[in-house]
C-alpha cells in the first residue's frame, strides 16, 4: 500500500502554497540564470490582493517633514529611477524542512529570487519633503490590509 501523496498546484507556472492568501513559490527548474524572470517570481502575501485604480493612485509623503506633499502615479514615474539588482527573500523559506514542523507558508527552497528592481529612490522622496531632525523612522503603508489570523506580535495603534 503506498501512502497517499498530494498533488502539486500550480498557477501561472508557479507552486501554489496557499490560495487565500496568494502565496506561489518560484519552481527552480524554471531557473535558467542571475535574474528570476518575472513571470516565475515567488508572490507573498498576507491578505487579498486590491484593485487599485492608476488615475486614482497616490503617494503621500507627510509626518516629520517640512514640506508635504502628494504625488500621482504619473507624476512619480516622471521622477529620476534607478535600477538595481537585488535579492527578495521571504523569512520564512525553507520553512517545510524545519523539525518540528512551524506554523506558516510551508515555502520549500523557492520564495527567494533576484531581480532587477526599478523605481526611484526613497532618498530623492525624502530630501523633497525635507525631513526635519527629531525624525527617527519611515513608515511605508500599502492598500493592502486586513486581520492575521495568527499575529506574532500585539497589535499597534
Amino acid at each position: 500500500m503506498t501512502p497517499h501523496r498530494q498533488e502539486t498546484k500550480f498557477i501561472d507556472g508557479k507552486i501554489v502554497r496557499s490560495e487565500e492568501p496568494l502565496n506561489l513559490e518560484m519552481p527552480f527548474e524554471q531557473l535558467d540564470g542571475f535574474i528570476t524572470p518575472t513571470k516565475v517570481f515567488y508572490v507573498r502575501t498576507h491578505f487579498p490582493i486590491p484593485k487599485i485604480d492608476r488615475k486614482k493612485w497616490r503617494l503621500r509623503v507627510e509626518g516629520e517633514v517640512e514640506k508635504p506633499f502628494e504625488l500621482s502615479y504619473d507624476e512619480l514615474s516622471k521622477l529620476e529611477s534607478r535600477k538595481i539588482s537585488a535579492t527578495l527573500e521571504c523569512a520564512g523559506n525553507n520553512r517545510n524542512f524545519l523539525e518540528p514542523k512551524v506554523k506558516g507558508v510551508q515555502w520549500g527552497l523557492g520564495a527567494v529570487g533576484n531581480a532587477e528592481w526599478t523605481g526611484v529612490p526613497l532618498s530623492i522622496l525624502l530630501e523633497r519633503a525635507g525631513v526635519k531632525p527629531n525624525a527617527r523612522e519611515v513608515i511605508l503603508e500599502g492598500a493592502d490590509g486586513g486581520k492575521l489570523d495568527d499575529p506574532k506580535a500585539p497589535a499597534g495603534n
